[in-house]
């Protein structure tokens, strides 16, 4: 090693903490962990809890660039992951091939692996605990910052409840939920937190497959004009359904309730497919998420970083933030192995080359998102200027005509580029039509099924001709709304039974 070995010091053992730790202890580093949590439990893919930790119980899906950029630098994992339980599978393919039109070159950079976070943490803490710079130190709590010697407002090390932890650096990855800001002192600035104003909730549950097989139906990720669907399988035939919608939509409430929540998911074919082929295995469970947005860093601080959430909290819907952790972990190692003067500082300026795009291109999605909840929500259309999301509505919808052009957002997907650059045209799609949202486009797409009836089974959700985003009103719902009371007409936004609901949160 030509870098200068130093002691360090990680504040929290989540996949991000962990991660962080094994690149560091590899690179030569001396590494301490403090978690204050015991051992976790034997890696199940049903929820469970962790205290402090509400997404524990959601379901967590690994992007490609996370199992790529980590093979390259922990080559182990993946095959550790593999041998616990983990299920490869390619983000491309979870439909099956007469709807992808089969595996074509390329097609290998979507592959990832299908598993749960316990089992993530699970591994991660097994070669933690077999690495020899690393010492991972369960139940042990931090409760503030030790005063560095090479500066006035520098850190030192961690407090424990069981003693001081001098340090070189604290790396501070708690997560959303992190101390850390609380601990600084005045002169060393204080953390401004950025609010959306948008918040989405996520009912979820968790299944199980009789036949170890899982639908080939559909992406992981579907929208509709009040809610969106993940689809995320996990390890061992086990696989979660997860509802969000805008969390300030009360109408939606009930779908705390496993029999409002069954017929709201089989108002989606995709979520009818998937919801009726396996057994649950769980309530409903239900995660309140959050309207921050980021924290407003004070400014480099000698002896201080934080990775992942602890840095930039990101929509779950999205699914990004084991990939955004891990890549603020990979630049944190990168940084340590040049010259230690400013190393925070240059951490911040990698940070922002690196991840800081995709955080910021993963919240403007989120945002545009929550804003088309919310304005569904309020009965009114959802407009923006920005080109950008012109393109990706039209992209989003284009691959619903043609599933093959929804590989334009692969190097998105794939976490790779910056969407606003990622559209590339894969072999076998459609262009002797133009896409939604330009002059010319179909106003309506073919509809692949319709429920009893003739009610549409799932809404249209495209922009107008214009250029911007513009949901057309959503036609009558199916004649039964959340309550379960029929209605002698199918019911519209302004007549409902229960006043609760419209298309699409009634179900059929």
């Amino acid at each position: 090693m030509t870098h200068r070995t130093l002691d360090i010091a990680v504040i929290g053992a989540g996949p991000t903490g962990l991660t962080a730790a094994l690149l560091l202890a590899r690179d030569g580093h001396r590494v301490v962990v403090c978690e204050p949590d015991p051992l976790p439990r034997t890696a199940d893919p049903r929820p469970g809890e962790r205290p402090g930790v509400s997404q524990f119980r959601l379901p967590h899906v690994v992007m490609p660039r996370w199992l790529q950029d980590l093979g390259r630098a922990l080559p182990d994992v993946s095959d550790a992951l593999i041998d616990a339980g983990a299920e490869p599978f390619n983000l491309l393919h979870q439909p099956d091939d007469r709807i992808t039109g089969g595996t074509q070159h390329g097609d290998d950079a979507f592959a990832t692996l299908a598993l749960s976070r316990a089992l993530l943490e699970q591994v991660l803490s097994g070669l933690a605990a077999r690495e020899p710079n690393l010492d991972l130190r369960r139940e042990t709590r931090a409760v503030g910052l030790l005063p560095g010697t090479h500066g006035r407002l520098a850190v030192g090390g961690l407090r424990t409840e069981q003693g001081a932890l001098p340090a070189h650096l604290v790396v501070d990855a708690a997560g959303r939920q992190s101390p850390v800001p609380g601990w600084l002192t005045p002169e060393q600035g204080t953390v401004t937190e950025q609010r959306s104003g948008q918040r989405l909730t996520f009912y979820c549950r968790h299944f199980e497959s009789p036949d170890g097989r899982l639908p080939r139906l559909g992406p992981i990720l579907t929208h509709h004009p009040s809610w969106s669907l993940l689809t995320l399988p996990a390890e061992r035939h086990h696989y979660a359904l997860v509802l969000a919608v805008d969390a300030g939509d009360r109408r939606l409430l009930p779908l705390r309730q496993p029999e409002v929540w069954d017929r709201a998911v089989r108002c989606s074919p995709i979520g009818a497919a998937w919801r009726d082929h396996g057994r649950p295995v769980s309530d409903v469970l239900v995660h309140a998420g959050t309207d921050l947005l980021r924290d407003t860093e004070p400014g480099p601080i000698d002896g201080l970083v934080t990775l992942g959430d602890a840095r930039a909290v990101t929509n779950p819907l999205l699914g990004r933030g084991l990939t955004i952790g891990a890549l603020s972990a990979l630049a944190l190692r990168d940084v340590l192995r040049e010259p230690w003067a400013r190393a925070a500082a240059r951490y911040a300026d990698r940070y922002a080359e690196r991840v800081g795009g995709w955080v910021d291109a993963t919240m403007w999605l989120a945002r545009h998102r929550a804003g088309e909840l919310l304005a569904e929500c309020r009965g009114v259309d959802y407009r923006s200027d920005e080109p950008g999301w012109a393109m990706t509505v039209a992209l989003r919808t284009g691959a619903l005509h043609d599933p093959p052009a929804g590989s334009r957002l692969e190097p998105d997907r794939r976490h790779d580029r910056h969407p606003r650059r990622a559209v590339r045209r894969r072999r076998g799609a459609r262009t002797d039509r133009p896409l939604p949202g330009r002059t010319g486009a179909p106003r309506r797409r073919p509809e692949p099924g319709r429920a009893a009836g003739g009610h549409r089974r799932h809404p249209p959700d495209f922009p107008d001709r214009g250029g911007t985003n513009h949901h057309p009103r959503s036609p009558p719902c199916p004649p039964q709304c959340l309550s379960g009371r029929p209605s002698q007409r199918p019911p519209t936004r302004s007549h409902c039974p229960t006043g609760r609901s419209s298309w699409p949160t009634c179900p059929n």
